[in-house]
């Protein structure tokens, strides 16, 4: 028997910036619902229930907000930098295994723009925790973790 769910979702979103001749303040935030009708419950086929219904595309609720600031100065002929914060709050309806598994997400980063905003380089650390143990791929069954920290070197440009 194979029932059918309605799809329900909402967002909202939120950016903010302000010039001064302190430098530039930017705020940026989202709030996001995606509703499967408690589909994780029933529908019990792993490729479903990891991308579809559930999982990190499925059924969840959440925000993030994000606050940067840009000095007035640049550093050496074209850069400028952009130190950020970051928080995340999510909901997820079946994740990694795990019922109704919150995530918070704390960050701290700096962007390095060169030539306007052609090029950027971005460093960041970010600290994910769990409100239930969770296993990870990588991590040796049946190791379980509560959080963990990520550092990432990111590049990116414009042609």
């Amino acid at each position: 028997m194979h029932e059918t769910v309605d799809y329900k979702a909402y967002a909202a979103d939120l950016l903010f910036e302000y010039p001064t001749d302190l430098g530039v303040v930017t705020m940026s935030s989202q709030y996001l619902k995606i509703d499967f009708d408690d589909a994780y419950k029933t529908n019990k086929a792993p490729a479903d229930r990891n991308s579809f219904v559930a999982g990190i595309n499925g059924q969840k609720e959440g925000w993030y907000a994000k606050l940067a600031y840009m000095p007035p100065f640049t550093i050496g002929s074209y850069g400028k930098i952009q130190p950020y914060l970051s928080y995340e709050s999510w909901k997820f309806a079946h994740l990694l295994g795990i019922d109704n598994q919150k995530i918070k997400q704390t960050g701290i980063g700096i962007n390095y723009y060169i030539k306007k905003q052609d090029v950027r380089i971005t460093g960041e650390y970010l600290k994910t925790e769990f409100d239930k143990e969770t296993g990870l791929m990588g991590l040796p069954a049946p190791q379980k973790t509560d959080s963990f920290d990520t550092y990432r070197l990111m590049f990116q440009f414009i042609l």
